[in-house]
């Protein structure tokens, strides 16, 4: 995915750890909502690296950005680089797209790859983060 001027001004603000959450929060903000979404998976398409990550994870909690990709593209994109222990983006999927789909999606892609395949065990945690959810009726 090519970013905008815009949303690749955001992504370098957001990895350049110089902004607090709230500051970055209104930047997001002040992207078009239709880009907002788009430059924050892009933190997790790009590199693994834990900080920006979480930091991307918060803010589309935060601001719950509609996602106009398909689920399995999103899973499939996030799989090779996805920092597992970020938590929050599993929640921002099964809030947009609910949970049982994440969990049945995600478990369908992990199928196509071999069990020591990274992609694998990254769709596979998604699948785990969500089990509490998925038990619980949502």
């Amino acid at each position: 995915m090519t970013l905008t001027d815009e949303q690749q001004q955001f992504v370098d603000s957001l990895r350049s750890q110089k902004y607090t959450l709230h500051q970055l929060r209104m930047q997001a903000q002040g992207l078009p909502r239709s880009k907002r979404v788009g430059a924050l998976l892009h933190i997790f398409t790009d590199s693994n690296n834990y900080n920006d990550q979480q930091t991307a994870g918060r803010l589309l909690l935060d601001l719950k950005p509609t996602c106009p990709h398909p689920l399995p593209d999103v899973l499939d994109a996030i799989a090779p680089n996805w920092n597992v222990s970020v938590e929050e983006l599993v929640y921002y999927l099964s809030d947009v797209f609910g949970p049982v789909m994440v969990v049945d999606t995600a478990l369908e892609l992990a199928s196509k790859y071999d069990d020591d395949d990274r992609r694998n065990r990254a769709l596979s945690t998604v699948a785990w983060w969500l089990k509490r959810r998925v038990e619980d009726g949502g």
